[in-house]
């Protein structure tokens, strides 16, 4: 489980950093800032999971726990699909990913 949650943490990562900058080319600051921001944190966590698995896969379900929360938030408030239900998604099934991989990850492997 461990490799399954490095190999999706980028992925996650590049879908939030676009999300951040798909955003802003909409007029949204606050995307850049939250979007880009847990992008380029997830991506920095992807570099640390090959040192520090379970801390960085730690961290990563945290980020994506509080976008699950927020996101959720938002779509309940507006009922719009794209971005905040498709964010809420994506980020409670990355929750659950790198959550599951934090707990199976072996330090140094």
């Amino acid at each position: 489980m461990q490799k399954i949650a490095q190999l999706f943490l980028p992925l996650y990562g590049l879908v939030l950093l676009f999300g951040g900058f798909k955003g802003y080319q909409e007029g949204s600051d606050e995307s850049l800032y939250i979007g880009g921001g847990s992008g380029v944190a997830t991506l920095l966590l992807t570099a640390l999971s090959l040192k520090r698995p379970r801390l960085s896969l730690a961290l990563a379900s945290l980020i994506a726990l509080v976008l699950t929360g927020v996101m959720g938030w938002r779509f309940e408030k507006t009922g719009k699909l794209v971005p905040p239900g498709l964010i809420a998604t994506t980020s409670l099934l990355a929750t659950g990913i790198e959550a599951l991989g934090a707990w199976k990850a072996t330090e140094g492997e």
